[in-house]
């Protein structure tokens, strides 16, 4: 913009030595610039402000792949409502591919960028009539950054890209219709008990496979049902009577409970397939349906969102959850017989745990987020053996909770291993064996709960 400019480095010695100086110099340009007789013309700044689509119609739409079980499912949602529309496909490549982007922010941002492209070519679609999906956020996390930046590297990577569209969207579906929320509820739902049946079930199979088969295959049944708007409890069923063939044998392993970043969480290809490292060193994995999650954290967030005047999230969200919480057991019931539990339900408020490590119910986050969550995990599962965090590298929150983690451990008297994913190649989840191999230890070295 030829303007002369200053960047001050602190490094909070609270000392002024060297910045006094640079304040003065920096002045004394702004002044000369500012005294020029020949003023420059205004520049155009538009494209630090970019606009994105306001609304999808032929476009064919591009949604993250952050969990490929509900991912599918909103896909398929998006094809009921008469829209192209494809799940990103990731790969260990896409991801390496991502670094060459990457300027320091949490590394899920460059991924999505990278996934969106390469699906893109691989179907050998026009990059000017695709649309990349992205959640709106008001949390605080820089998650409402994501559009900009990902806007700025489309348009870098050129051929026809930079003529990509990126939509706003909300996680719920609710900016399409109410009944479109509806449909979504139920496929983060279905999704997240799917991969929940999954690990109840796959540690203890007689034949290896076949619960990773049984489940695509019920994928697809789902991924139809939600697509051309056919009965969802018939579907069930029959998923129900495929997970009650899949032969198993009676053995007790320690429960390992997943929690973190909710691009990295439930993504296989981001977290180097998790939970079957998990299996096959001897553990059972506990997940968080995503809506769980939200049944979770919802409480919080209405407060909050109340005191700011944010009446129409308020009332939107709020009337959503309440009428999927009564729908709810309509379909839970097909999956209790493999689950062996009731539906889930939040029994303390967030009043009660958040004082107890000094965060105010004002806060909001996924620092917030992850403590509520460990708790409820906890009192879910009491016979817990583990909790693993998984963060992608350059992640804030995931480091903030990284540094609660022993508060947390004495309070609730398990271990929490955190795993940063750095998408590098090396085998970051070795970290977790000496837990599993010794899971009725107490005490761990720090230094063994953090990979490097």
């Amino acid at each position: 913009f030829n303007k002369p400019y200053l960047v001050l480095e602190l490094d909070e010695h609270d000392s002024s030595v060297g910045y006094e100086t640079r304040v003065e110099a920096a002045v004394r340009a702004f002044t000369n610039h500012n005294n020029q007789s020949s003023k420059e013309k205004n520049h155009d700044i538009s494209h630090l402000n970019p606009k994105f689509l306001s609304k999808i119609v032929n476009e064919t739409i591009i949604y993250p792949n952050y969990d490929p079980y509900t991912g599918a499912l909103i896909v398929s949602i998006l094809k009921n409502e008469g829209f192209n529309a494809l799940l990103t496909e990731e790969t260990t490549e896409t991801l390496k591919k991502s670094i060459l982007t990457n300027t320091g922010q949490c590394i899920p941002l460059n991924a999505i960028a990278a996934g969106f492209i390469h699906t893109v070519e691989k179907n050998n679609l026009d990059p000017s009539n695709c649309v990349l999906w992205l959640n709106h956020s008001e949390i605080a996390c820089n998650i409402k950054m994501y559009p900009y930046h990902i806007k700025k590297i489309l348009e870098k990577n050129g051929c026809g890209f930079e003529k990509s569209e990126i939509y706003k969207g909300e996680l719920s579906l609710f900016d399409i219709s109410f009944l479109t929320s509806i449909n979504a509820y139920y496929a983060y739902m279905f999704g997240g008990l799917l991969r929940s049946m999954g690990c109840k079930i796959r540690p203890y199979e007689i034949h290896k496979g076949e619960t990773d088969s049984v489940l695509q295959k019920a994928l697809r049944i789902l991924c139809n049902a939600f697509e051309k708007s056919e009965p969802r409890e018939d579907a069930l069923k029959i998923v129900l009577e495929m997970f009650l063939k899949i032969e198993t044998r009676t053995e007790t392993r320690p429960k390992v409970g997943i929690f973190g970043d909710l691009y990295v969480r439930d993504n296989a290809i981001m977290n180097q397939n998790l939970v079957h490292f998990i299996e096959d060193n001897g553990g059972e994995v506990i997940t968080t349906p995503y809506y769980k999650y939200v049944k979770i954290i919802a409480s919080s967030y209405f407060k909050k969102w109340f005191k700011e005047g944010k009446y129409l999230s308020l009332m939107s969200n709020g009337a959503l959850l309440v009428a999927m919480q009564t729908m709810e057991k309509k379909y839970y019931k097909y999956f209790e017989p493999i689950l062996s539990k009731s539906a889930f339900e939040v029994k303390d408020s967030y009043k009660d745990i958040l004082p107890e490590y000094g965060i105010l119910q004002e806060h909001t986050g996924e620092s917030m987020d992850n403590i509520l969550k460990i708790h409820h995990l906890i009192n879910e599962y009491p016979d817990l053996k583990l909790l693993v965090q998984t963060n992608p590298a350059f992640c804030c929150p995931g480091l903030i909770t990284e540094a609660m983690a022993q508060k947390l451990e004495a309070k609730i008297n398990v271990p929490i291993v955190s795993i940063t994913y750095d998408v590098s190649g090396d085998n970051k989840n070795k970290v977790i064996i000496p837990f599993l191999t010794d899971s009725e230890r107490k005490h761990y070295s720090h230094s063994l709960k953090v990979s490097v």
